[in-house]
């Protein structure tokens, strides 16, 4: 495909923009309805950026503790609020800015990434994956905590480092997930791996410019908290959940509670569909799908091996990758039907005005009427 054929093939059509358009509308709805509201990790969260907005320090009550999973995360709450305080923008709020732009960013990429293998009005179909993550009871459980933050910042360097070719950027990108979320480490470390065994060499711009700010970042949580790691680490090994017969029950069972029976197998079977396409024409965009999918898997084995119990937000990687392939699914399937249509019915794009020369060209239409019972 030349450049000017892959510009025409790239363009979001008027439809899209109408579905766009849609999503946004639906978004800023579920933004209105759950504005400043978040699950309880999110408020500790919350507390935690008040008081450095009040003090410069860590504090929950009055005594410095590493009682949070996400300091870097708090300083960003604390900027943003500072920064919107004079619009009325408070720390409840910044937590549900931030979640809205990353959700939004986020399905945004599942389209883009799953659009490209699509033609006229099968481009659509991601979109309709963009609505299951929007309104997923597990998103919006996530709600004003840090975890779209950290993936979004991560997913970022991927496409900064393999589409953009923008190695200093994507390494700060990744550093800055890694400050928002520790565990994000996993996946910009995945993705430096992937980027060794495409080129034969080590980006060392994306090192350097992930690695050197976290020999400031380090010892200011050493210093301030004495410890790198996060007292929350213990504290959740210790909670006590319901027995399930394994970890990928306990996961079955939050998907199960998302969605209905029929859309889980659904979304499970269009995803396996979207996989084997993936492996068969990713094309440039292999180091993408590698590392979020490595990304992905290294994370499940980590929290199982870590023996943290199984909650939604430690998986939302997964449940991303999850959705693009079932994205990508549902294009193939889309693709499928459309092969199977009469010539004339396929079209750039929805409308009944490209259907009319297959429609005009039946008997019927010639004869002058439409068959009895239409």
């Amino acid at each position: 495909m030349t450049p000017e054929n892959q510009q025409d093939h790239d363009a979001i059509r008027p439809a899209e923009w109408g579905a766009i358009v849609v999503l946004v509308g639906l978004a800023l709805m579920l933004a209105s309805s759950f504005w400043g509201q978040a699950t309880d990790d999110a408020f500790i969260t919350y507390r935690y950026a008040q008081k450095w907005m009040e003090t410069g320090e860590f504090r929950f009550n009055d005594d410095i503790s590493y009682g949070i999973t996400a300091p870097g995360y708090a300083m960003l709450l604390a900027t943003v609020a500072s920064l919107g305080a004079p619009l009325g923008l408070d720390v409840p709020g910044s937590g549900s800015l931030l979640s809205l732009l990353c959700l939004l960013y986020l399905t945004g990429l599942i389209w883009r990434f799953t659009r490209r293998s699509a033609s006229g009005s099968v481009r659509l179909l991601p979109l309709v994956v963009g609505v299951v993550l929007l309104t997923m009871p597990l998103m919006l459980g996530m709600w004003g905590s840090e975890n779209m933050v950290a993936a979004s910042l991560v997913t970022s360097s991927a496409l900064m480092l393999f589409e953009k070719d923008r190695p200093a950027l994507a390494g700060f990108l990744a550093f800055l997930g890694i400050v928002i979320r520790m565990d994000a480490a996993v996946g910009a470390l995945i993705i430096g791996l992937v980027a060794v065994a495409r080129s034969r060499r080590v980006p060392w711009a994306f090192g350097l410019a992930g690695v050197l700010p976290l020999v400031v970042w380090l010892p200011f949580l050493q210093s301030h908290f004495g410890s790198v790691i996060p007292a929350t680490l213990e504290a959740k090994r210790l909670i006590v959940t319901p027995t399930y017969p394994s970890y990928t029950a306990q996961e079955w069972s939050y998907l199960r509670w998302a969605l209905s029976e029929t859309a889980c197998w659904n979304i499970l079977g269009l995803a396996v569909i979207g996989l084997g396409t993936t492996l068969r024409r990713a094309g440039s965009r292999w180091p993408i799908v590698l590392s979020l999918g490595l990304w992905s898997l290294t994370q499940e084995v980590l929290y199982r091996q870590l023996g943290i119990p199984c909650g939604a937000w430690y998986h939302l990687v997964s449940l991303v990758s999850l959705l693009t392939m079932a994205g990508m699914g549902a294009v193939a399937v889309g693709l499928f039907v459309e092969r199977l249509l009469p010539q004339g019915v396929k079209g750039r794009g929805p409308g009944a005005g490209r259907a009319r020369p297959w429609l005009w060209s039946q008997p019927w239409a010639r004869s002058g009427g439409l068959p009895s019972g239409v």
